[in-house]
């Protein structure tokens, strides 16, 4: 073996996530698969499912500050409409005020 299928993305992203949730990557993993969802089952359980999956997508977020220097209020979670488009519709636009980005 010689690890071409190393993993080259540390989970979560963010260091924002990773000093204040200090999750294991079990958990983390376990909160991708709580995530990773089709609308269909009981209201409460898609409810917490779109918990989860916010926490994720505010891990990119925080990720797209700390790694290219995205200013935090010119980014935007939006998700796709109709909202059954897809169950994965969430969509973060992101924009620079100064119109450069960190390399």
């Amino acid at each position: 073996a010689n690890n071409d299928n190393a993993p080259t993305v540390q989970y979560p992203q963010s260091r924002f996530y990773r000093n204040c949730l200090a999750l294991s990557s079990d958990k983390f993993d376990a909160l991708a698969k709580a995530a990773d969802h089709a609308e269909g089952g009981s209201e409460s359980v898609n409810s917490i499912k779109r918990v989860a999956k916010l926490f994720l997508e505010t891990d990119r977020l925080s990720y797209a500050v700390e790694t290219y220097g995205y200013d935090r209020k010119c980014i935007l979670l939006t998700r796709m409409e109709p909202l059954d488009s897809s169950p994965k519709n969430d969509i973060l636009l992101g924009w620079t005020t100064s119109g450069k980005l960190k390399s």
